[in-house]
């Protein structure tokens, strides 16, 4: 079981290493609380370290920290029925660096939302949150014209039950070529959409320089 905290500190080293000071700085927490949270990730093999000396640095050599689990089991239960998926860490961390930026009470949603769809998610470039409810999540994917119309099917309008309440999880799914036609063409939709979306995973910065175009 990963805890809040150890999410969002394998949200921060998902993209490379960090040394403990930088990730306790990126997500506002304490030192100390930090190191031992990593000794406990560190310990489960979820995260490996590595000596870093800066030249003419005096003393011992710090330790940075990275994701290094190369498969991840996630455990799903869902009224009473437990499942056990083996995702590869390419998953786990679009997983972590997008779920750390949903509300906490919609995460247990949203990680069943994934989750139930990893393999669509395999195919997505760019994951990005245009806003959140406590009735709805908003969110834009974009992916190849190879798998665009089959994401759309599989990821862009879902409901899940949480204790007795309903929740909306709305994907707007496109492709880079769309969005740059949209921009091309002063379409108010695209240039909403890429106003209001919040990049949470983006690879080779697409979101952003899609948003970056826009201006």
């Amino acid at each position: 079981m990963i805890t809040e905290c150890q999410e969002e500190i394998l949200s921060a080293i998902s993209k490379g290493y960090l040394s403990p000071t930088n990730i306790a700085k990126s997500i506002s927490c304490s030192l100390p609380y930090v190191v031992t949270q990593l000794k406990i990730l560190e310990a489960q093999s979820i995260i490996s370290k590595k000596k870093f000396k800066k030249e003419k640095q005096i003393g011992r050599p710090q330790h940075n920290y990275s994701i290094s689990r190369a498969f991840t089991q996630i455990t799903n239960i869902h009224n009473a029925d437990v499942s056990h998926t083996i995702i590869q860490d390419e998953v786990f961390t679009k997983f972590i660096q997008s779920s750390t930026q949903i509300h906490p009470n919609l995460r247990n949603v949203y990680s069943e939302y994934f989750w139930t769809r990893s393999d669509a998610f395999k195919k997505c470039i760019t994951i990005g949150k245009i806003s959140t409810s406590k009735d709805e999540i908003e969110l834009l994917a974009i992916t190849t014209t190879e798998h665009v119309q089959e994401l759309r099917k599989i990821i862009s309008d879902i409901h899940i039950t949480q204790d007795k309440h309903k929740i909306h999880i709305a994907c707007w799914v496109h492709t880079i070529k769309e969005c740059e036609n949209g921009i091309k063409e002063n379409d108010s939709y695209y240039l909403n959409l890429l106003k209001k979306v919040i990049p949470l995973v983006d690879n080779d910065s697409v979101l952003k320089k899609l948003q970056q175009s826009r201006t």
